[in-house]
């Protein structure tokens, strides 16, 4: 277990027995789903500074080591991000939703800021 802050990567033992499929990382904190990919159930994990809610486990602290983020736990979560204060999680069916004004992206370009499990960031467009 984790005792104190980490400068340099370092893997997350308390995740070792995990299969992880997406990271996705913020100024000062982390997100990661767990699974497979074939049950439609899977768990979110947050970790790291806890100043504005970013990890969403409803706790007023610095968490170092993965928590899980109980609300989510019985949800189908398909795509996570992080900025600097805020934390985002698509979770069930995704055909409808809207993420930003028309005027700053176009209507076909999707969002991404995580790794998969091939070790390929995705760009803003999607592309890898």
């Amino acid at each position: 277990m984790q005792t104190s802050d980490v400068t340099v990567p370092t893997q997350v033992s308390s995740l070792q027995n995990i299969k992880i499929q997406t990271v996705a990382c913020g100024e000062a904190h982390v997100l990661a789903i767990d699974g497979d990919g074939i049950d439609s159930r899977n768990m979110l994990w947050a970790w790291g500074q806890y100043k504005n809610g970013q990890l969403g486990l409803g706790e007023l602290s610095m968490k170092l080591n993965p928590r899980p983020v109980q609300n989510l736990a019985s949800s189908a979560i398909h795509k996570i991000a992080c900025g600097s204060a805020h934390s985002l999680a698509l979770v069930g069916d995704a055909s409808n939703v809207t993420t930003l004004s028309p005027n700053f992206y176009a209507g076909n370009e999707i969002l991404a800021n995580a790794w998969g499990t091939d070790g390929v960031q995705s760009d803003r467009s999607g592309a890898v």
